[in-house]
This record gives structure tokens, C-alpha cells and sequence, in this order.
């Protein structure tokens, strides 16, 4: 194995939990990427443990991971069959009515190039925002931090121009109170979104017990640099909350070890376009 591959996935690593912890993971995601919540299993046919992603119907305890499609008004849920939907409707709801009324909004002004690369950038990486987020908040000693801190990175079109590639030039923890208001300032619509995420943790917490939680990030794209999009907007951010699974922070070692540069990781893995997996 290179040196370049093993510090990549020694930093992509996360411990597999139990297969009640797996069920209990896999509630959607919501604004920015609704079908699925990243669920990490070792591979059994190598000795590495590596990383994958399972999408899973979104209704619960439904565990279906096959045949899935996605709800035809938000695109954002996933689901095995038309009973699953219905069974999840009252819960799928507020989160389906919002979407549609963003997707609306981004369908009026059409959405620019610059958004359309930030949305592949945010979904391709969300795996490694799901390390650096626990490790730079540091969950594993400080678990209230994700009641109060809030993650943004603020990066620039790589200079390749390639769709989904930036920069990271700032990556900045704030107080969760001014993060929001920063986050109000740029788009006042993100008070909808924040109200939503504030209704859909708590539900998320009650559903399992508090074994997972959504931490709070959002990635701003500035359009500047080599990279720069000609005629595009100046700046636009978008909204990530990302799951996480307190039983694999507190059992993953690499989450008790302080010399781990979580920034210097995430910074690297972006630069040369190298997600989790």
C-alpha cells in the first residue's frame, strides 16, 4: 500500500457498529442530501477495514437497502415501495414541503454553475466532513460541543474549473448562535432551514435514544481565485447538517488521539480530490 493511500484511509476509518446501531443510524439526511444517513462497515474479503455507503429505505424499521426511489416531490428521500412512503409521509412531511418549495426557488432563477459544483462538492465529501466535523468539534471529550459549536468552511473553485473541485481556503468553528446569524445575513430564506433542523434533531434524537445526532456545518462557496466562474454570484453558501453515531466517536480510537490535525486531513483530502469512501 502507497503512503498516500494508507494516510488516506487510516483518516477516512471509522469503527463498524452493532447491527442495532446500523438501524438506528439510518435516518435521512435532510436539506442538502435527504435519502440516507453514511453507514461504515469493515470488508471481509480484505484484512483493511475501509468505508461504504449503504442507502436504506427511509422509513423506519423498514431496512431495505435494494429497489429504492426517490420521493417524487422533494427527490431528496428514498424509499422500497409505495407502503413505505405512506407509512413516513406524517414524518417525511414539513421536510418534502420544504424542499419543494427550494427546489421552486432554484427553478425560477436557474440554478448557476457555481451552486451545481458546490452540490456535487458537499455530496461527495460529506463522508469526510462526518470525520473532521467529530474530530474538530472534539465529540469524543466535549460531546455538548454539538449543541453549541457549528462547523463552516469556506472555500473557491479549484483552478481546473472541473465540476465539484475547490479550494478550502477557511475553515472556521463558531458559537452556533453566530454561526446562524452569519448564515441569516447571506440568505435570509435559512431561517426556514434552521427551524426545520432544529424540528428534525430533536426528532432524530427521540427515534434512537440519543445514540445519533445532527451536528451543524454549512460550506460557503466565494467565487474568486484562478478558479473564478466568470458572471456567476459572488458568494453562496449551503446548509449541511451531518449525521454522526456517538457509539462510533466513543469507540473509534482515532477520536481519543489529540495529535490528529483534523484540518490539515480535510484539507488535504480536498486538494487532491480524495473523499472518504
Amino acid at each position: 500500500m502507497s503512503g498516500k493511500r494508507c494516510s488516506h484511509e487510516l483518516y477516512c476509518l471509522m469503527m463498524s457498529s452493532s447491527k442495532k446501531s446500523r438501524h438506528n443510524a439510518q435516518r435521512p439526511m435532510y436539506i442538502t442530501n435527504g435519502r440516507a444517513a453514511t453507514i461504515r462497515k469493515p470488508d471481509n474479503k480484505t484484512k483493511e477495514s475501509k468505508t461504504s455507503t449503504i442507502y436504506v429505505c427511509c422509513s423506519i424499521p423498514c431496512q431495505r437497502t435494494e429497489k429504492l426511489r426517490n420521493c417524487s416531490r422533494c427527490k431528496t428521500a428514498s424509499y422500497c415501495s409505495t407502503a413505505c412512503q405512506k407509512e413516513d409521509w406524517p414524518k417525511h412531511k414539513d421536510q418534502c414541503l420544504l424542499q419543494q418549495r427550494l427546489r421552486e426557488s432554484i427553478d425560477v432563477t436557474g440554478e448557476t454553475t457555481l451552486s451545481r459544483s458546490l452540490r456535487h462538492f458537499t455530496a461527495r465529501f460529506e463522508p469526510s466532513f462526518i470525520t473532521a466535523i467529530s474530530g474538530l468539534l472534539n465529540f469524543r471529550r466535549s460531546p455538548e460541543n454539538v449543541e453549541s459549536l457549528a462547523l463552516l468552511l469556506v472555500v473557491v473553485p479549484h483552478a481546473t474549473k472541473k465540476t465539484g473541485r475547490f479550494v478550502l481556503k477557511e475553515l472556521m468553528i463558531y458559537p452556533i448562535t453566530e454561526f446562524v446569524d452569519l448564515i441569516k445575513s447571506i440568505d435570509p430564506r435559512s431561517r426556514e432551514i434552521f427551524e426545520l433542523h432544529k424540528t428534525m434533531r430533536e426528532e432524530f434524537q427521540r427515534e434512537n435514544d440519543g445514540q445519533y445526532d445532527y451536528a451543524t456545518m454549512a460550506v460557503m462557496a466565494k467565487n474568486e481565485g484562478p478558479g473564478r466562474i466568470p458572471g456567476d454570484m459572488p458568494l453562496i453558501f449551503r446548509f449541511k447538517p451531518i449525521a454522526i453515531s456517538w457509539p462510533i466517536i466513543n469507540e473509534s480510537p482515532i477520536f481519543a488521539n489529540p495529535a490528529v490535525d483534523w484540518s490539515a486531513i480535510l484539507k488535504m483530502q480536498i486538494e487532491r480530490d480524495m473523499p472518504c469512501t
